[in-house]
């Protein structure tokens, strides 16, 4: 192997390690987003509207910007 081959293994391996050790790179915050996103809508599904316009609500409220338009969609679904 030539010294290039080996440096760029080297980095693969360091890069794999560290995102093993340090998570998947993923913030805590959109992680927990997604806890949001799923529990909201697995309430709209379960035809629980109140407890869904709620969840929304809250999923609006953390949102920024155009990733707000969704949860204004759902919110108006359950009303």
């Amino acid at each position: 192997m030539t010294r290039v081959a080996l440096r760029g293994r080297s980095a693969g391996v360091l890069l794999m390690t560290a995102l093993a050790l340090g998570g998947s790179g993923v913030p805590v915050w959109a992680q927990a987003d997604a806890v949001r996103l799923s529990t909201a809508k697995t309430l709209f599904f379960d035809r629980k509207y109140a407890e869904a316009r709620q969840a929304w609500e809250a999923v609006r409220a953390s949102a920024k910007g155009v990733e707000a338009e969704a949860p204004t969609y759902w919110v108006a679904r359950c009303s």
